[in-house]
């Protein structure tokens, strides 16, 4: 500001002195007045000019500075609103997030609870079958026991047909082994029944011959004995009588 006033001064001053030249009143009273007057009204206005200038800008200052507070208070009043608007959004939303959290939980509870249910008879019915299982195994180790008690039985009666038809061939061959026996014997006696005659026929005649003499010493009688084909005979119709024993007529 002093420079600004200087400048004006000295520019007026300068201007003064040349009109005053002219006129031919430099150095005069009028002259220096003139200068003193026109210096002081120079530095006075530019002076108040300023201030005049420097109070209007901060009136502007301070209406912009109020308009700019105004506004911004308006701002924050829009974005509280805003936020406020925004919060009781999210406070809906998070109401109803709540409800849906609360209905999903009951249904997830009651699904939950259908499913626990569902395994609790799903159990059940495992245990049913394994029981049944269990006890089907048991018959089935019971029968298979009571089948193997069986076999030893089952063998006997399969082998008793066997056993039976041994016994009928062993009394049949027994049976045709007597009658050849018999037949042996019989054609032995036939063949021997000459020559057990003669013996007797020599029996009786010997003591007859002895009557007519006499005699002294030691006399020896013979006991006649069964020849080999009587003993064969006799064997063969003791085994016919053993195997007559086991032999039946009708099979049984």
């Amino acid at each position: 500001m002093d420079a600004v006033i200087g400048r004006s001064q000295g520019e007026a001053a300068s201007k003064i002195a040349q009109q005053m030249g002219a006129a031919g009143r430099s150095g005069s009273g009028r002259y220096a007045a003139t200068i003193a007057d026109s210096l002081g009204a120079i530095g006075t206005q530019a002076r108040y000019t300023d201030y005049d200038n420097e109070r209007t800008r901060q009136m502007q200052a301070a209406s912009q500075i109020d308009s700019s507070r105004n506004a911004r208070t308006s701002l924050q009043q829009g974005l509280y609103g805003s936020i406020n608007n925004a919060e009781q959004v999210n406070a809906g939303l998070a109401l109803s997030g709540a409800g849906l959290y609360n209905s999903t939980n009951t249904t997830a509870l009651g699904g939950a609870t259908a499913l626990a249910g569902v395994d609790n008879q799903n159990i059940q019915n495992g245990i049913q079958t394994a029981g049944m299982k269990l006890s089907a195994a048991q018959a089935d180790r019971a029968a298979a026991m009571q089948g193997l008690g069986m076999v030893g039985q089952n063998i006997a009666n399969l082998q008793a047909p066997g056993q039976t038809l041994a016994m009928v061939g062993a009394a049949q061959d027994a049976d045709r082994q007597a009658q050849l026996d018999t037949a042996q014997q019989v054609f032995a006696e036939q063949q021997a029944s000459p020559w057990k005659q003669l013996g007797l026929y020599s029996q009786l005649v010997d003591p007859i011959a002895g009557l007519g003499g006499s005699s002294s010493g030691t006399s020896v009688q013979k006991t006649p004995q069964p020849g080999v084909m009587q003993s064969l005979f006799g064997m063969g119709l003791a085994g016919a009588s053993v195997a007559s024993k086991f032999y039946d007529p009708t099979g049984k």
